[in-house]
This record gives structure tokens, sequence and C-alpha cells, in this order.
């Protein structure tokens, strides 16, 4: 259907046409881009995918236009270039059309990075589970559920994905989406790089919270010569963000489309009724008096009238987010005019919603109301916060916090400052104080935060505003509350400065009213205060006092803000370390491991010695050990022993010093002897315990950084074996193989990362792959792998052979120029991986995920297999293999019964497919190698795997997952022997022994009846093929 010519009578566009006339922007044809850019935006929502979504068609667009006519001021329309406005116009056409999803993008949706979103989507943990039991409820067709997860990867990466598709970037970790790219480079091909670059940058921004960084968004960025070339695109982002964000008004969600469409997605349902009820958003008109008094416009009016309450509610949410941006826009501005002396105005700050009617229902919102002195109770008794030391970690925290903003407002003036915290213990009297240099508090302070709980001044806007750049420990006004932890007796002193008075609280409960009295700094308790700071002196319970302190506050601070000093009857002793670097190092030298000697040559290194690698970049300091592999040529991470036991050192990760999470960091558990800690704002953030992480963005950037710090070691090793110490390629794919498999995810050998997919995407830089291109060898990453449309495995023992040679030959050799030299043997294909890689399930997950098998050659004279892998879009797999998520329940479930430990590689078989390219052996159905099985041709055993591999992964039942675990055990077994001889009785009796309380004749019956199926159709390559052939009762290569 060809659309009319689109109108451009806004008035961004009618201005954006004059930028036309420039020489930065005269190769822009503003109209065709719009006509073709309506026909693209109506695809959304085709093909079923975010077709319950709210509309994202032209007429948001214009609508979207509409509004920023009247964000932007009359006196602000004068100051705008030609080029402010272009830039307004097409980042607005193309923001959204990060969402348009085709049929080809869905269906290859495994070429991506979806598989890894989705099962971190899907993830089977506690938190997780009434989720994932309602999604089921909502989508009970199993593809219907796998568009609703698909749709979610795409929301949450559309702004990503324009910015991608603007730049011509083909990655496709965000979707298949070689359509769309295409169609924007169409969409765009006059518009010069430096301009595309820019708009792909605003499209993303819409997204993004960095609108704030004018080095990224320029207030004054030229495209040419004159000043009319010229982009402020700060103002511009503002104005995308601003308009995208009011447009919820019912043209955008028709009530006929939602009655016919009665969307099942509870947000989508919402969202419909919602944006259905609203009726105008528009300027605030001022009264007569306001225009008198030159009030400035400032307020944005929203009108609607609901009839369903929990639509109207979802409203009432949505305005307060959106206040909350507004206010955020209108501060950037506002801090660049300040900064850059600009005169442009964005005056919006407020959003009234006193229009908004109901029918039906009281708009009043009910809520919950709490008992102040029980939640008191609750908080500083045994109950919510039952540790000890947690009481500490919250007094030092406020210390930390406080000594922390003191040395940034003196740096502000230049003034000289030494940040301090000291820790008194008297175990004679039961005194316990801690006493900081910091800023002190006011009357005021003491009474709005410090006796209010679960209120920190740190996270008030009036703060934030004033203190931009500070990141602060505690988020939750906990703090004082944790005295009545240890203490009925707690004395406070504290100062703002010199000119300042001391003030001093008594405080016996948290339920107790208290007075705050003046006393002279010379007073008992006041003379320790520096000109500003505070000192907590509490009398500890006689219960508590039988607790170390000092072995206490080292578990909780490990890299304080400032120097921290415990006092106790055994003198000084100065608390935390430095960096991780040093704390690491005390690890290792308390346990003693050799540490070696710095810049000592390699030759002269013995195996096992260990140094340590520390990694630094904004916000991040991480350091782990690494032990000398003599024989590999590597530093390889240093494995995690419990026997270790420094008390002042526990693996885990750390933000602003504090601990938070134990286990090497980015993982679980324990894996390798490594810490982690993060400062500023982008740090990850703790629930209100500290026990864990919010899950949040920054943790997600957080653990990134983690992983790519381990990744960058391994490839640095690997950059060192093939370069400087003559190491053959192949050895040194041997060696990272094993460091790869030191950082990869083994529930089995309680290897369990935070977040599998963004290690797999760490993992996936390595450089560590081996991989032969005609006769060249090369080391590559997965990603580069990935790039080859197809790839192929050689079966064939004089490959192995070949191979297992070339570890000792220092040369790029690929295997198919060393056989060249050997003899006349059939040809090797160009793109070879070695059969290495098929041997390890962390590199299977990635090096072959996105593959199927579509050819399979034999070559029955010289006993080879020759396997095409190429892309798939996953639609129809044919691998038979356990699920990543299916092995984690099957090793907890194998781990309870006693059936030893779970191994995924066993179950490693390959499917008949009819689209698979078979030649050659006709008469064989399996082909065996380095202990995986290969299914080329139609047989009984098939489609029994495939029944119990698919048990494995929908049951529910232990009892189930587990006969078929034993199942599947009890045919690699019998394949890896001769299967001939197999007795029915004996085999009953195996399974009887194994499988008790179940009837398993019929098993033994078609266990025994897929094996005659099989008769002469398995040959095997390797090692064991010479000893199975002489056992073996006839299988042939013809």
């Amino acid at each position: 259907m060809t659309l009319p010519n689109q109108s451009l009578s806004s008035l961004c566009e009618s201005q954006a046409l004059k930028a036309q006339n420039l020489p930065a922007f005269s190769n822009i044809n503003l109209q065709g881009i719009k006509n073709d850019l309506a026909a693209l935006l109506n695809l959304i929502g085709r093909g079923h995918i975010f077709e319950e979504y709210t509309i994202h068609d032209i007429g948001h667009i214009n609508r979207m236009l509409e509004i920023a006519d009247w964000l932007i001021d009359f006196e602000t329309r004068k100051l705008l270039t030609p080029a402010d406005y272009m830039m307004i116009t097409l980042s607005i056409y193309l923001h959204d059309l990060g969402m348009l999803v085709t049929r080809e993008e869905f269906d290859k949706r495994h070429a991506s990075d979806f598989p890894s979103f989705r099962e971190s989507f899907l993830v089977l943990d506690e938190s997780s589970e009434d989720y994932n039991v309602n999604l089921n409820k909502i989508y009970p067709d199993d593809l219907e559920r796998e568009k609703y997860v698909y749709q979610e990867f795409v929301r949450g990466g559309h702004a990503k994905r324009i910015k991608r598709w603007i730049q011509n970037d083909s990655s496709l970790d965000l979707g298949y989406c070689v359509s769309q790219l295409k169609e924007v480079n169409l969409l765009l091909s006059k518009v010069n790089e430096n301009v595309r670059d820019d708009v792909a940058l605003l499209c993303e921004s819409h997204h993004l919270s960095d609108i704030s960084d004018t080095d990224q968004f320029e207030v004054s960025k030229p495209y040419g010569h004159t000043p009319h070339e010229s982009a402020n695109l700060q103002y511009c982002a503002v104005i995308l963000r601003t308009v995208d964000l009011l447009h919820v008004t019912g043209e955008r969600a028709p009530t006929i489309q939602f009655r016919i469409i009665d969307p099942k997605n509870p947000y989508s349902k919402r969202e419909w009724l919602k944006q259905n009820a609203v009726t105008s958003i528009r300027p605030k008109p001022l009264t007569q008096d306001e225009i008198q008094a030159k009030k400035p416009q400032d307020t944005i009016e929203i009108r609607a009238e609901f009839k369903d309450p929990q639509a109207y509610f979802d409203l009432q949410r949505y305005i307060s987010y959106l206040r909350s941006e507004i206010e955020l826009c209108y501060e950037w501005i506002k801090r660049s005019k300040e900064k850059f002396g600009l005169n442009i105005k964005f005056e919006w700050r407020y959003i009234d919603a006193s229009k908004i009617s109901t029918r039906g229902f009281h708009p009043k919102q009910l809520s919950f109301t709490l008992d102040q002195n029980k939640i008191l109770k609750l908080l500083t008794g045994q109950t919510l916060y039952n540790d000890i030391s947690v009481s500490l970690r919250e007094l030092i925290q406020n210390g930390l916090d406080a000594v922390k903003l003191n040395a940034h407002i003196l740096s502000l003036s230049e003034t000289p400052y030494a940040p301090r915290i000291d820790i008194f213990w008297d175990a004679e009297s039961g005194v316990l104080q801690i006493l900081d240099n910091g800023v002190g508090m006011s009357q005021d302070e003491i009474e709005s935060y410090f006796l209010k709980a679960g209120s920190s001044k740190y996270q008030v806007p009036e703060f934030k505003k004033k203190y931009p750049n500070f990141s602060p420990i505690g988020r939750f006004g906990i703090g004082v509350l944790s005295c009545f932890m240890i203490s009925d007796d707690v004395e406070v002193y504290t100062t703002t400065g010199r000119k300042d008075t001391v003030r001093n609280l008594k405080l016996s409960d948290a339920q107790s009213d208290y007075l705050v009295r003046d006393v002279d700094r010379n007073d008992l308790g006041a003379e320790k205060l520096s000109e500003s700071g505070t000192l907590i002196k509490m009398l500890i319970r006689p219960s508590l006092r039988k607790y170390d302190f000092k072995q206490l506050v080292q578990k909780w601070i490990m890299f304080p803000y400032c120097e921290i000093i415990y006092h106790d009857e055994g003198g000084l002793e100065r608390i935390g370390f430095n960096s991780t670097r040093e704390a690491v190092q005390d690890l290792l030298t308390d346990q003693g491991y050799p540490l070696a000697k710095d810049n000592v040559p390699e030759e002269e290194l013995v195996h096992g010695d260990m140094k340590i690698i520390s990694h630094t970049e904004k916000g991040l300091d991480i350091s782990y050990a690494v032990s000398w592999n003599k024989w590999g040529q590597q530093w390889e991470f240093v494995g995690y022993q419990q026997r270790q036991r420094n008390e002042s050192v526990q693996l885990g990760t750390f933000v602003e010093g504090v601990f938070v999470s134990s286990g090497t960091p980015g993982y679980k558990n324990n894996v390798f002897i490594a810490l982690a800690n993060f400062t500023g704002e982008n740090a990850p953030k703790t629930n209100v315990a500290r026990s864990d992480f919010e899950i949040t963005p920054e943790l997600e950037s957080s653990l990134m950084k983690i992983y790519s710090s381990y990744s960058e070691h391994v490839n640095k090793e690997i950059r060192e074996m093939s370069n400087n110490k003559k190491v053959s390629l192949t050895q040194a794919a041997t060696d990272a193989r094993s460091m790869m498999n030191q950082l990869s995810e083994s529930p089995s050998f309680q290897v369990v990362p935070i977040r599998t997919d963004l290690l797999k995407k760490a993992i996936r830089e390595i450089n560590g792959i081996l991989l032969d291109n005609g006769e060249e060898r090369t080391l590559v990453s997965i990603n580069e792998v990935r790039k080859h449309s197809e790839i192929w495995t050689i079966l064939w023992d004089m490959i192995d052979s070949v191979n297992y040679l070339s570890r000792n030959l220092y040369n790029s050799y690929s295997a198919s120029k060393i056989l060249k030299s050997l003899g006349d043997f059939p040809p090797i294909p160009d793109i070879v991986v070695p059969t290495t890689y098929l041997q390890d399930s962390g590199k299977i997950n990635n090096v072959f995920s996105d593959r199927q098998i579509s050819k399979v050659k034999i070559y029955s004279e010289i006993e080879r297999v020759n396997i095409s892998w190429t892309r798939s879009d996953g639609s129809d797999s044919s691998w038979i293999n356990i699920s990543d998520a299916g092995f984690r329940k099957l090793v907890n479930i194998v781990a309870r019964t006693g059936n030893g430990r779970a191994n995924k590689d066993k179950f490693l078989v390959i499917a008949p497919n009819s689209t698979i390219d078979i030649s050659g052996g006709e008469k064989i159905k399996i082909v065996s190698s380095n202990d995986y099985y290969y299914i080329i041709r139609e047989c009984k055993i098939a489609d029994h795997l495939r029944e119990l591999i698919t048990q494995i992964e929908i049951s529910t039942s232990e009892t189930d997952i587990n006969s078929a675990y034993i199942i599947l055990s009890t045919y690699s077994s019998i394949l890896m022997s001769d299967y001939s001889r197999i007795d029915r009785s004996e085999l009953l009796d195996t399974l009887s022994r194994r499988i008790p309380y179940q009837n398993m004749e019929g098993t033994a019956n078609r266990i025994m009846d897929s094996l005659i199926d099989l008769g002469e159709g398995v040959v095997y390559i390797g090692r064991r093929t010479k000893s199975f052939t002489s056992r073996f009762f006839g299988a042939s290569w013809q």
C-alpha cells in the first residue's frame, strides 16, 4: 500500500526545511524521509510482535511534533538555528523505529543475544517463580510466550537498535536486523556521517540518563562553517525526551482498536487503558495576575477521565515519574545556561493533575499505615537486622559519608584536610566510641534526618542539587537506629565547625523523646571533637561484650575512604587496606603462598609462583591472584581453597570500601582469589540490609566491567604466549581453553556466575579459538567465528594427529597445509574449527550455539567425516541436548539423589534433520568421536533420546528427571562398549537397581529394540577406534 505525501506543517519541520538550503544539510530530503518513514512505522505491530502495545506510527510522530511546537517558547524559537530544528525533527522521526521487528528477525532470533536474555529473563529462581507462573497462564502457548519475551528483549534495546541502524552497525547481538538496517540506510543515504552519528546519539538518549554530559551532548556542535549549521544537542535531546514522555493521550490508543485487540498482556492493557483516558496534555494557561506578574509558563496540565480505578492509579504513578523526569530536564538546561552563558529556555518544571476526574469510584487512594513503635522495635531488635556487626557497619558508614562530604566541600575552597575515623573500645568499662572529623550535624539535620528512621539527607533533591557529584554509601537512613541493637545508653556529640556550638544528645531507646543541649567544647566527651565532626558513645550491653569488635569491624570495612584507627588495650591498629591489590597481597602472604618478585624474568620463575593482577578504571578497583604455569608458560587464576582463613581478608565485592557480597567478584561462590571495590555514582546499588545488590543498570554495567577485566587478562596471556614465548598457536589455544574454562559457568564444579549472559559476552571477546582459514591457522574470538556463515569440523584420526603434532610447530600452518605435504587426501574445507571445542560445554554454548549441522560428508575409504555448521534461526533445532536451565536443574537433583555428578557433555548428540545434506556411508547411522554421538540418520535411539531430554526439560518431578538422567547415562555407557553383547536380563537388573520402585521392563525392552535397530550402524573415530574394532560385531564404513 502506498501512503500519501506526509504533511510537514509543524513549526519544527518548517524550520528544519530551511536547513536544507545550508551546505551541511543540502542532501537531506525531509519530505522523502517522512514519506518512507511513515511506511516503516506502519509495520510496527505487524507479524504479531508489539501488536498489543501502544501505537508508534506516524500519528505518534506528528503529535510529538505538535507538542514540541509549544514546548519551545517564543523567545527560544528565535535563538534556535535551522540545524537545531533539523536535529530535533530527525530524532523525533526516528526515535521509535528500533521497535520494528520483521518476521525474518523473529525467526532468526537465536542469532542474537536473545537466548541469553531469555535465560536471564525466565531464570528459575525463587524470586521469579511467581512471575513465570503468571506468564505461563497468560501465554500457555509456547510460541506466544516466546513472542512476548522477544518483545521485551526488543523493547529494552530499541533505542540502542535504532542508534546502531543509523550508524550502519551490522552487529547481531540486539537482533537479526538485516532488513531494517538496509531500509534505514536507504532512508538516510544522503545524510552526512557526522549528522547521522548525532541523530543516532539523540535517538538513543530518550532511554538514557546521561544528557547532563555536555562533552557528549555538546551545546554547540558545528556541522558547517556558518552559525546556522550548529546545533545544541543537549537541548535537542531534552525536547525529544520530554515530547515522548508527554504523548500519552487517547488518540494514541484508539478505543476501536483496543476493543478489537483486547490485549492479554497486563502491561499493554494498562498502558492502553491509561492512555485512552487522557484527553488533553497542554501548557496550563496563565491567569491574568500571573501574566501581569510576568510569571513564566512552567506548568503542564493533564486532563483525563477514568472509569477504571487501576488505570487511574497507574496514570498517577506515571505522573510521579513524569514530574521527576521534567525536573531533571529543567536542571540539565539550567546548569548549561549557567556554565556556557546560554539564552535558551526550558522553563517546564511542574505537572498539574488537578483536572483528572473519575466516574464510579473515589479517587482517594487508601494505603497501609505503620505502627511507629513496633517498626522501630523491628529495626533495632533481633529481627530484621540480627547481626551485631551490622550496627558497627552502619555507624562507621555514617562516619565515612560525613568525612567524605567534608572533604568534598573543603576541596572546593582548596582547604587542607585529613579525614579520619577513630574507634575506641574499652573492654573494662564496656564503652565503645566512634569519632569522625566529618561535617557534623546541625540542629535541623538532627531533627530531619538523624532521628527520623528511613530518611537520608543524601537522597533529598536539595542535597543532590547542591552536591551533584557526591556519592554517599548510606541510602536508607538506618544508621543511628543500629545503636540500639547493641546499647541502651547512647550519647552523641556533634558540631559543624568552630563557629558552631557542640550539640549533645542522650538516647536510651528508639521510642523515647529526646532533647538537644548545647555544651562547651572542653566538656568531657566534647573535647575529642575536631573543628567539625561527630562522636557516638555507647555503653555496650554486657551480653555482647564477649565479641571481638575489631574483628567485626574488619569484616565489613576493607577499603575505607579515609584512615580508620582502632584503639583498645592492645594499642592502635589501622583498619582496612589502601587498595584491592594490597588486600590480595595480604591474603597470599598470610597463607604462605610464594609471591614472585617484581621484574623477574619468566625463565627464572618457579612453577606455582604467584603475582597479583590489578585493574582500575573509573569507579572500579579489582585485583586477582595468578599463578605461573611453567609448562603452559602462562599466568592462571588461583583457585580458592576452603582452608584459607585469613581473618582480615575475605573474597567479595565492596562498594565504597564496605563489604556487600561474598564470593569471587562476578560469581555467587568462591571460584578464584579476587577482590573488587566500586566507588562513585555508577557503583551498583545495595538492598536495605546491604546483604546483596539490587538488580539495576548499574549492577549490569559493574558486572560487565568485572567479566571484561578477567577476559582481558586471558587475552593478554594468549598474546604473550603466541607472540613472545614461542609457543605454537595450537598449544596457546589449548592453554587458553583451560583459562577460559576457569571463568565459564560450570554448576558441576560450583562455578556459578551472577549473570551468565554477561559472562558469555565477555568470553566471546577472548581470542582463544583456533581457526583454520585455508592454509593459515589463527587465534580468533568467538565473535570473529560468528562472522563466518559456514564453519566445518573434521572427524578424522589423521587430522587429530596433525593437530597434536602442530602443538610443537612454531608456525601458523593450518592442518590443510600440513596434510598437503603428507599425501593426496580429499581437500579440507576453507574454514575449519577443531573438534576440541565440541568437548567443552562452556564453548559449545558459544562457538556452536547459533549453528546447526547442514551437511555431512562421509569419506568411507579414509574413515573421515566432514560436518558443516551454518547459522540457524533456532526454529528447527537439529541438536538433541539439554539446555543450560535444564542442566542446572539436573545438577541439583542428581546431587540430592546421590547419583554422582551430572555430565552434560555425555548427552551431546546430533539428531537427524530433513534439511541435512548427507553423502557417503549409507549404512552409518551414528558417528562416535571424542565421546560424542552424531546421529546422522533416523533411528529409534534418536526418538528415545528426544523423549528423555524433553522429560528433563519440562518435568517438575524429581523422580522422573532422575530416571531420565540414569537412562541417558545407560545409553552412553552402552554405546561406549560392544553393544551387540548387551544381555537384556543384565540390563534390566542394572536399571532396576539404579531406578528402584519403578517397573523397568518396558524401558529395558525399548533400549534393546533401539540397539537392534542400529544394527551395524555405529562407527568410531579417535583413540578408541582400534580397540573397539577388534570387539565390534561388524560395524562398517561402507
